[in-house]
């Protein structure tokens, strides 16, 4: 969540305008905590500490000044002693942020509104050497009619200041995120599958299995967060992290409960009781369509794909002149050796 500290300096003439002014910016702060993920923290003397000051309390109110971001002054038929300090303490604390090679912050955003003056109002002389001022210091001045107006065009300021983040960023993510989940896919599918891996093989597994949790989360994160700012919604980093966290944790959990689905082989040679090999035998998996015919040198390989551990199969043998062969076999591994021996017919 991203805090704007502004600091609101006037006299006490326009105690109505500053009253609508800290109602106003408490109506946008709610509407922005809601939309953008940013709180609107106003701060004026009225709520402010009022117990005493060795100082004096003006010493203990500057400080907000040169820690906010916006500094808003309000100028009506006068300019109060304090109100020029306190837009002198702004003012220098601004040289400083925007001075220095690696210092641009260019903070507080200083902005100034004038009431506009009635016939027969009565101006005191400290409002004309503030304009003064003002003008020395290159600074244009902002006229206002009512509280209407002034919160119309401040409103309009922050809005300027402080727009709605594009989605595009958000898109970036979820893109990368996607790509990196397809890529690992494939890989995880040539290399990975059907393999045996040593301890630190699988050590990498588990690093592989934890990037693409973070893969599957980054998209998620970049597709609601994209949804949220077209929506002029803000999804907040707490939540994308809490849902990136629990799809790892889901991915880890299924990986840990659900056996490892694989491909596992059998193969092995075919020969006769003197060792000869025996080419052309058909070897089927009971209860399956998986067969394989053993080659010129007696070789076969059987295939068994989407296979569990623990699984056993009966592997069965057809030849015209070898009597059948039937052995059962257990998967504790993808990779099972399986020698035939078949024995003549009997004339």
């Amino acid at each position: 969540m991203k805090t704007i500290q502004i600091f609101l300096a006037s006299s006490s003439e326009l105690s109505g305008d500053r009253e609508f002014l800290e109602r106003m910016l408490g109506r946008k702060s709610d509407e922005w905590e809601k939309g953008r993920g940013i709180k609107l923290n106003l701060f004026i003397w009225e709520i402010a500490d009022d117990s005493v000051s060795v100082d004096g309390k003006q010493d203990d109110y500057n400080p907000h000044a040169r820690k906010s971001d916006e500094f808003l002054l309000l100028c009506w038929r006068k300019a109060g002693m304090y109100t020029e300090i306190e837009y002198e303490t702004a003012y220098k604390q601004l040289q400083k942020n925007s001075t220095g090679r690696f210092n641009k912050k260019k903070k507080p955003l200083i902005r100034t509104y004038f009431k506009e003056l009635k016939p027969g109002d009565v101006v005191h002389d400290s409002l004309g050497k503030f304009k003064d001022k003002l003008q020395a210091d290159k600074h244009f001045k902002t006229n206002y009619s009512n509280s209407d107006d002034l919160w119309n065009k401040y409103s309009a300021q922050l809005e300027l200041s402080y727009p709605i983040k594009s989605a595009k960023s958000s898109i970036w993510i979820g893109v990368i995120g996607l790509t990196l989940m397809i890529c690992l896919s494939i890989f995880y599918h040539v290399e990975v599958t059907g393999k045996k891996y040593d301890q630190a093989g699988q050590f990498n597994l588990w690093l592989l299995l934890a990037i693409f949790g973070a893969s599957v989360g980054a998209f998620f994160w970049g597709v609601m967060d994209a949804y949220g700012k077209s929506r002029n919604s803000y999804f907040r980093w707490e939540n994308a992290l809490a849902i990136t966290t629990g799809l790892v944790t889901l991915i880890l959990g299924i990986f840990f409960i659900v056996p490892p689905i694989s491909v596992y082989h059998i193969s092995g040679q075919v020969t006769d009781v003197k060792g000869k090999a025996v080419p052309d035998v058909e070897i089927n998996a009971e209860g399956t369509e998986i067969q394989s015919f053993s080659d010129s040198n007696g070789f076969y390989e059987l295939t068994f794909n989407g296979l569990q551990k623990n699984i056993t199969y009966t592997i069965i043998t057809s030849h015209e002149n070898y009597q059948d062969f039937s052995q059962s076999v257990t998967f504790h591994s993808p990779e099972i050796h399986q020698k035939i021996v078949l024995i003549p017919n009997q004339p």
